[in-house]
């Protein structure tokens, strides 16, 4: 909705048709440009702490944004406090969200299913898309700033969801990816070679487990 709705936010904000337009041109390239530094980070720092503390940083952005706009005298600071952090999160949204999730969702489908994994996640992301474009607009006019507290809340689940589901893959190859779930999955009661009573059979999973997940973050 930042994106696609940036001449309206500013217009909420308190800008001018002229600075409405003009730092939206402004945002919007820094959002192209936040995805430049990905290719060079994404294996040298990963894909769960890539997307994890982009993510975190777009909380935080988002959170602020809200209650700038939410306040009822505005002020010449508070309006560019609301349009930095509209920048800052657009920046972090380039780096961490406009590839990671197009490499990292292939990575972790089964080998067998992995190009309906890539095309379910292109599926997603369109309908999304669609949902946004078509009823963002009357969310903002309807609903006002109040549209972005569905906002926050998606980034704060998006945050949990990297930090507690999604174990890094950057330096493993596919078939190595496939075993780090595959580990994971014997623990599990409902699994058919977990163990429920063999205190042997478990410390070594959970040795397993710290070996697999040494080197998260």
């Amino acid at each position: 909705m930042l994106v696609y709705f940036s001449t309206i936010i500013f217009a909420q904000v308190g800008l001018s048709p002229f600075l409405q337009g003009l730092i939206a041109a402004v945002t919007n390239t820094i959002f192209a440009m936040g995805t430049w530094p990905t290719p060079f980070l994404i294996e040298r720092w990963g894909r769960r702490p890539l997307m994890f503390w982009t993510c975190v940083g777009c909380t935080i952005a988002i959170a602020i944004f809200i209650a700038m706009t939410g306040l009822e005298n505005k002020t010449l600071g508070t309006q560019w406090t609301a349009i930095v952090c509209v920048i800052i999160f657009q920046f972090l949204m380039g780096i961490g969200w406009m590839a990671c999730p197009w490499l990292y969702g292939p990575e972790i489908a089964p080998l067998r299913y992995r190009h309906l994994g890539g095309a379910a996640g292109a599926l997603g992301q369109w309908v999304c898309t669609f949902i946004t474009v078509f009823g963002g607009g009357i969310a903002l006019q309807r609903v006002g700033y109040g549209i972005w507290f569905w906002q926050l809340i998606s980034c704060i689940i998006t945050c949990a969801f990297v930090w507690f589901w999604c174990p890094e893959t950057a330096g493993k190859s596919l078939e190595e990816i496939d075993l780090v779930f595959m580990e994971d999955a014997k623990k599990w009661p409902g699994h058919k070679d977990h163990k429920r009573n063999d205190p042997e059979e478990m410390n070594t999973m959970e040795k397993g487990d710290r070996t697999l997940h040494t080197e998260k973050f």
